[in-house]
């Protein structure tokens, strides 16, 4: 099958480029729309004639209106395409289709003289959200699937338990009435617009973003991959595997059997190769803790990427953000003290894991450790995290040192001083 030629970006005039467009924004009224969808080949011929326009405006980044063909259609069908940088200015996207009254923000329309044009946007998205497929969500590669008004994700996922608040959104374990599979289900509130319902949304849709591409291009066997995703009236959300009974922070608090110890041995290699993995794919986690690391079986997956940060399209994985959604408690030093960090950051933070987990693995508690920690911390007038008292983790080390292991247990002992020194260039 031959595939028709696209004209060049630099081939194509304004005038063109907006004759493209109609045709591809035909809306077929209120009524028909009700009935019909455009297609998935009209949307991405749109998403092309939009990059063209981005091209001859100079437009990068989010800037661009590419990154929401749906939206610009709409507004294109309403006559109010000068309100789509509005919708970027507010950090919408096509992600968040549908709106409804409840959740369209009214500051998009406020330079409007009454709600009609509201109104129409409400009408007219239907007919740009094609057809929702449950198939689609469930496979691996597949485009955000939007489901239209009076639609849920629970009419085709349902829920059989609650397996815990991660960041930014609760998780449950739901099951496919198509293909009858559990998957652990991520998602979120859309509730109504406001900065916290704002910045939840943003975290999500940045995870979704980094574990579609970790997934897609660079899987690795412990780390958390998604299935799909898809927005409804209420909730964006998404699919992932394992569906895990735990996390490293409860199992840390287990009785440690003989095979427990087992177990726990093996997670030092899993998740140093995960990082590694991440780091050598040019991503940061920038939020390690127990707690989004999960357990399935005898198997380790890092989760949580709402924090990850891509460099891929930069010269250096070195930042100064300090807005991130991070855990103080195992931060590294640096960060703590808002100076430049990069990849020696998550060795920190994996080396904080590993002194719970050597402290576990050798007879001792994590309580016992943390009271040791806030002991010198009220001594010496410091937080208690771990950053901040790098002597009392010396100390707690060298006294892990004393304990009779009979075997190899203590050599994560030196793996760990290794990793949490101060300064980032010898970790």
């Amino acid at each position: 099958m031959r595939h028709r030629k696209r004209a060049e970006p630099p081939t194509l005039s304004d005038e063109q480029l907006s004759k493209l467009l109609d045709e591809q924004c035909a809306y077929p009224g209120d009524a028909a729309a009700k009935e019909t969808r455009i297609s998935e080949q009209n949307i991405q011929d749109i998403k092309i004639y939009l990059d063209c326009l981005d091209r001859k405006a100079s437009r990068t980044g989010q800037a661009m209106w590419s990154h929401r063909p749906r939206t610009y259609a709409i507004l294109r069908t309403i006559n109010r395409v000068s309100l789509i940088d509005e919708f970027i200015k507010q950090g919408q996207n096509d992600f968040l289709l549908p709106w409804n009254q409840r959740t369209l923000p009214q500051c998009l329309f406020e330079n409007e003289p009454d709600d009609k044009a509201r109104e129409a946007f409400l009408r007219a998205q239907h007919f740009y959200l094609t057809r929702f497929s449950v198939k689609g969500v469930e496979t691996e590669g597949k485009k955000h699937q939007n489901l239209g008004e009076g639609a849920s994700g629970d009419h085709y996922f349902k829920k059989l338990r609650f397996l815990g608040q991660g960041g930014y959104g609760g998780v449950d374990e739901v099951r496919s009435c198509l293909s009858l599979k559990c998957y652990a289900r991520k998602r979120v509130s859309r509730g109504r617009h406001n900065e916290r319902n704002r910045r939840t949304q943003e975290v999500l849709i940045q995870e979704l973003e980094n574990l579609k591409l970790l997934t897609r291009t660079k899987a690795h066997r412990h780390l958390v991959s998604i299935i799909g995703s898809y927005t409804d009236p209420e909730y964006i959300a998404y699919l992932m595997l394992p569906v895990a009974k735990g996390n490293l922070e409860q199992f840390l608090g287990l009785e440690m059997s003989k095979e427990t110890k087992a177990r726990l041995r093996r997670f030092y290699g899993c998740l140093a190769g995960a990082i590694h993995h991440l780091h050598k794919n040019k991503f940061r986690h920038r939020d390690l803790k127990p707690r989004n690391i999960l357990i399935s079986g005898s198997e380790v997956y890092i989760s949580d990427f709402g924090s990850a940060y891509n460099w891929a399209h930069s010269a250096s994985g070195n930042t100064r953000h300090i807005n991130t959604p991070v855990t103080r408690e195992f931060m590294a030093p640096e960060i703590a003290k808002n100076e430049e960090r990069g990849e020696p950051s998550d060795m920190w933070s994996l080396g904080a894991i590993y002194l719970e987990m050597t402290t576990t693995l050798l007879g001792r508690s994590v309580a016992q450790l943390k009271q040791h920690v806030r002991k010198y911390s009220q001594e010496h007038k410091t937080t208690s995290h771990y950053h901040d008292n790098l002597p009392a983790l010396s100390e707690w080390l060298k006294k892990l040192s004393s304990v009779e292991t009979g075997g190899h247990d203590n050599e994560p002992i030196a793996w760990t001083r290794d990793l949490i020194r101060r300064r980032p260039d010898e970790r």
